[in-house]
């Protein structure tokens, strides 16, 4: 076991981390959908793709002092969530 994997299976949890994670997904979902409807008249699919468009432009461009590995991971991780968010946006609207 690496000592970065040890370190973080050692940390206490602290439920209220969960929390913010779900604020700022909140908050990230009502802009998504805020930039969505700015459009108008967008289906689902053009909501998705205003999500990439968001990625693209927001956060896969974001490249911090980290491992390419590591900013892959959030990259990814930032693609899917806004794919999701502004695909149920795109749906339920």
């Amino acid at each position: 076991m690496s000592k970065a994997f040890a370190e973080l299976r050692s940390e206490k949890r602290q439920p209220w981390k969960m929390l913010v994670v779900f604020v700022q997904s909140l908050v990230i979902a009502f802009t998504v959908a805020y930039v969505i409807e700015l459009k108008r008249n967008v289906d689902w699919l053009g909501a998705v793709e205003i999500g990439l468009l968001l990625w693209f432009g927001l956060s896969a461009m974001q490249w911090e002092k980290v491992p390419l590995k590591m900013a892959l991971i959030h990259a990814g991780d930032w693609l899917v969530k806004l794919l999701v968010i502004s695909a149920i946006v795109g749906v339920w609207k």
